[in-house]
Order: structure tokens, then C-alpha cells, then sequence
């Protein structure tokens, strides 16, 4: 059970505090894919916890997250990677490596928009 505040949101002073082999299996974890890295920052960042309080468990909306947060988490890791990162995903896989493992495979599956390109047509009846 998560200590809770008054209105029912998980009180993080509260929390225990991360033991020191957890924090490094955080690391070993986060390190085997340079993108997780750039996750758990921004996960960590969103959630305002520290980097080592994300872990391969840690689960977002348990840890504090909601629906906004997760639109933003999503940017900051869509900047970060520079890919499209949709919340759906978020919403579909909450837990942190469910997540990385899902931006790996719609990183692969990504069908980039074709590159806009003026048409001749289009600047007829334009006032310059």
C-alpha cells in the first residue's frame, strides 16, 4: 500500500527510500540502451523524482503520474529521441520497460510523413 496525502494522491515524502543495489540495478538497466537513459530522464523529470527512483518496475501512474503528465512525459521523450511519441502508448504500456520496449518497436515500425514540397500551382493568385 502507497502512503496516500488527503486527497488521495501518493504522498512521495513519505516513501521509503531507494536502497543502494536497487538504485545500481536502475543504472545496469537504464545504461544497456542509451535510450532508456533519455526515458528515465524524462520519466524522472515529469515525475520530479530523481533518475535512480525509476526503475524497470516502476509503473507511472502508480508513481504519481496521471493523464497530463503522461501527454508530457511523451514530449519530453519524443524530444529527446526525436520520434513521434503518441500518450496512447504511455496509457497502453505504463510500466517503464513495457514502454522503452514498445518506443523500440514503433521506432522500427515508424512510417515518416513524406517532406512537404511547394507545388507550382499553389503560388498562382498569391499577392506578393
Amino acid at each position: 500500500m502507497w502512503p496516500l496525502t488527503l486527497n488521495s494522491k501518493i504522498d512521495r515524502a513519505r516513501l521509503p527510500a531507494l536502497s543502494a543495489s536497487s538504485a545500481q540495478a536502475a543504472q545496469r538497466g537504464a545504461s544497456s540502451m542509451p535510450s532508456k537513459r533519455a526515458v528515465q530522464a524524462a520519466w524522472a523529470t515529469t515525475l520530479g523524482t530523481s533518475v535512480d527512483g525509476i526503475d524497470e518496475n516502476t509503473h507511472f501512474f502508480e508513481a504519481g503520474g496521471h493523464s497530463l503528465l503522461a501527454t508530457l512525459a511523451c514530449t519530453r521523450t519524443a524530444a529527446a529521441l526525436g520520434m513521434s511519441v503518441k500518450p496512447g502508448l504511455l496509457l497502453a504500456h505504463p510500466v517503464f520497460d513495457a514502454f522503452c520496449d514498445a518506443l523500440r518497436t514503433a521506432e522500427g515500425d515508424a512510417d515518416p510523413l513524406p517532406p512537404l514540397v511547394a507545388s507550382p500551382h499553389a503560388m498562382q493568385g498569391v499577392c506578393r
